[in-house]
């Protein structure tokens, strides 16, 4: 397991608030773990206090 979270680079020049966000829950993913889209759109939705949000905006 490293011990080393290594420099992540995203495509987009241009982020936005909600992308930092989606950038934020990937970075605490332990290494050799895997979340799916509906994990990320849970805590998301969590996040802002609505009930959901639709995997697909992830």
């Amino acid at each position: 397991m490293p011990h080393f979270t290594p420099p992540l680079a995203p495509l987009h020049t241009q982020s936005t608030p909600f992308r930092e966000s989606v950038w934020t829950i990937l970075r605490t993913i332990p290494y050799g773990r895997t979340i799916t889209y509906k994990e990320i759109a849970q805590t998301l939705a969590c996040q802002r206090g609505i009930a959901k949000m639709s995997a697909q905006a992830c």
